[in-house]
């Protein structure tokens, strides 16, 4: 897993707080663990085998008190199963738009994956503006639909940190065309919620490299400010 730096973007103590990546499964599916406090954590989008993940958790002695989710594509999900095994009781949390596409193989893509799953029912459901508490943090919920119904970015106190999902990339979008997709939607998400970030907000994406959001408001093609 690739460790972050997230120095001064954060409330916590630096040294405490600390994130990492691992790009998981044929997509390349970021997902993220995160701890504020060197004690609890959240594990983001766990995608295709999310083992060593699992491993750096373990390792670091964390209490996983969330599994995170910005939606619900098979992707961002599959390794839900393999988290819970190794962390039971943990909290499954995602928008209430896809509540149910967690159990749907049609509705979060796992069929046409050729590996239909139907995940767990989540612990809690997440909407606009609600506070998300990890440690002593309460991030911000933002629901930014267009990529899917359900997609949420979350937004660590003072704003200077923020997981994206599929709804924003280094130089790209979200697709749009898959079932639930609207580029307007999306675009509205972006302009509103993301853009109206600090410029220096380190935007954490679910696919490709970490971008700021001064960098996505000059120069991303597809969505001007």
């Amino acid at each position: 897993m690739e460790l972050i730096d997230i120095a001064e973007r954060t409330q916590c103590d630096a040294e405490d707080a600390r994130l990492w990546a691992a790009p998981l499964g044929p997509y390349q599916t970021n997902c993220y663990l995160y701890t504020p406090n060197g004690r609890t954590a959240w594990i983001i989008d766990p995608g295709m085998d999310p083992r060593e993940v699992v491993t750096t958790a373990r390792e670091q002695d964390f209490q996983i008190e969330a599994i995170v989710l910005t939606h619900a594509h098979a992707d961002h999900i599959l390794g839900i199963d393999q988290v819970l095994a190794a962390f039971p009781d943990t909290a499954l949390v995602i928008h209430k738009s896809e509540e149910d596409w967690l159990g749907d193989p049609a509705l979060n893509l796992s069929a046409a994956f050729g590996s239909p799953y139907s995940a767990p029912k989540p612990t809690r459901v997440l909407t606009h503006g609600e506070s998300l508490q990890i440690g002593d943090e309460c991030w911000e919920v933002r629901h930014t639909p267009g990529h899917s119904p359900g997609g949420c970015s979350f937004v660590a106190p003072g704003g200077r940190l923020a997981i994206v999902g599929d709804t924003l990339f280094s130089g790209s979008i979200g697709r749009t065309d898959l079932p639930g997709g609207d580029f307007d939607q999306l675009a509205q998400s972006i302009r509103r919620e993301l853009y109206s970030l600090d410029a220096e907000c380190l935007c954490l994406p679910g696919h490709g490299p970490t971008t700021t959001i001064g960098q996505e408001r000059q120069h991303n093609p597809f969505v001007r400010r």
